[in-house]
């Protein structure tokens, strides 16, 4: 009987050591498995980062053969190079390390081409990711394009209500406008005849709107309610626009400025001593927008302008009115430079293109022009003056022009020269009824769209004379 019993002992401990060790190995299993899928996901974000330059680039590359001669544009795929220090087409595709890029080219109508940048890598043996950027260009240079010379209204738009209106966007269709409140305080504005704006869809949102961007089939609404700091609203159909997101930053403090590249929002807000005022957020998923990083800036951070693999930042600081952030790893942005401008005057607004960016500032309204072909070392290149607060800008006719929303009682639209970048100058201005707080510039219609604090004209559309 002892012996029998000894059998069965050592026969249970051989059964525990099977279980044992299959269970090692399963967590080995999963444990590995979570290691290797969260390298793969790190490695995608940060490829994904590298093609969204790759594909700028290709599209800046595109502007400059057009800028040199709309003629240059002609249908078809094609890659990219350089030859005697200009962008040429060559091929059907390039490469940079694993990245493949092509350009398709596409008339629309004589005077406009739509240009698609595709970037695509392979991720693994499985997956191929791709990113597009796609940009219709015209012909600037046609004997009927404009130099904005003597800037006249062409048409206002009522919007009910006397809240301000403070930051406009605008496609080849379609205007968004924000307000400081009041109902509605999103509107959505037809512009296809630019003489006769028409409201064709609103909402009123929670909190108070304060900046918005606009890509793809969404607007992104920088706001002012707690736990509602982004809001992301569906425009697929401008007619019944439908808030179908929202993201909630840590703390209280509102947020000032956004800008979206594909499915990244990156958001700056109001000084928070216990919090991080840069955010770079995914909203792959629209209704679900979800924390991908933050930043401790120091300062009040009021607008946030992105290219290639940085974000740009207007800054209250008054040692750092500009701050340049490294967000190649999206996970880990770094602050990697800033720029001390002359005087203790905030920046308020940013824009920028290519190798250039624009900081707009309060009081003097100094428009400072910064060369940024090094990002950790930014120089200033020419100041502009405004002669009072700058609040928004944007930039037209082949980045030669920037567009100013100023409170300059007699000059609210004020459009400068930057073609030489050492001496930024004045080429002509409207009297707009009130302030303008924000500006953008249709490349399609060479239309200014300003909007401000007129009770009656919200929004107006300045075309040039000359």
């Amino acid at each position: 009987m002892e012996q029998f019993l000894s059998k069965n002992k050592s026969g249970f401990s051989i059964v525990e050591v099977i279980l044992t060790m299959s269970i090692f190995v399963l967590l080995v299993t999963v444990f590995v498995s979570a290691y290797l899928y969260g390298q793969e996901s790190f490695a995608l974000a940060g490829n994904w980062v590298r093609a969204v330059g790759i594909a700028r680039q290709g599209m800046d590359a595109v502007k400059n053969m057009r800028d040199e001669s709309f003629v240059n544009l002609v249908d078809g795929t094609y890659g990219l190079d350089i030859f005697g220090y200009q962008w040429v087409f060559s091929g059907t595709e390039d490469w940079t390390g694993i990245f493949k890029r092509q350009v398709i080219i596409s008339t629309i109508d004589s005077k406009r081409k739509q240009v698609v940048v595709r970037v695509q890598w392979q991720q693994n043996s499985q997956r191929t990711k791709t990113v597009e950027l796609t940009s219709i260009l015209t012909n600037w240079r046609a004997e009927d394009a404009a130099y904005w010379w003597w800037p006249l209204p062409e048409a206002g738009l009522n919007i009910s209500g006397r809240q301000n209106a403070l930051k406009v966007q605008v496609d080849d269709k379609y205007a968004y406008i924000v307000r400081s409140g009041g109902s509605p305080d999103f509107v959505v504005v037809d512009i296809s005849n630019s003489s006769n704006p028409t409201i064709v869809g609103s909402l009123s949102l929670p909190g108070g709107p304060r900046n918005i961007a606009v890509e793809g089939n969404y607007a992104f609404v920088a706001s002012t309610r707690n736990s509602q700091e982004l809001q992301i609203i569906d425009v697929s159909n401008p007619n019944s626009p439908t808030l179908v997101g929202t993201y909630n930053a840590p703390g209280t403090a509102n947020m000032l400025g956004v800008d979206v590249v594909g499915s990244r929002v990156f958001m700056v807000r109001a000084s928070d001593s216990a919090q991080d005022e840069f955010f770079i957020i995914d909203a792959s998923d629209p209704t679900n927008p979800t924390l991908i990083s933050s930043l401790d800036l120091g300062a009040t951070a009021n607008e946030v302008y992105v290219n290639g693999g940085y974000a740009y930042i207007a800054s209250d600081s008054n040692s750092a009115e500009l701050q340049i952030i490294d967000i190649t790893d999206i996970y880990a942005p770094q602050l990697v430079s800033t720029l001390n401008l002359w005087g203790g005057y905030n920046a308020e607004t940013i824009t920028g293109f290519l190798d250039k960016v624009i900081v707009g500032r309060l009081v003097y309204g100094l428009v400072h022009i910064i060369d940024v072909s090094d990002p950790t070392a930014p120089v200033e290149q020419g100041v502009y003056i405004a002669w009072d607060d700058v609040r928004d800008l944007a930039m037209g006719n082949n980045n030669n022009y920037v567009f100013l929303a100023t409170d300059h009682n007699s000059a609210e639209l004020q459009v400068i020269y930057i073609g030489d970048p050492t001496n930024p100058s004045l080429v002509d201005y409207y009297d707009a009824p009130a302030d303008f707080n924000g500006v953008a510039h249709s490349p399609w219609q060479d239309r200014v769209y300003g909007v401000g604090d007129s009770n009656s004209y919200e929004l107006i559309v300045v075309f040039p004379w000359l």
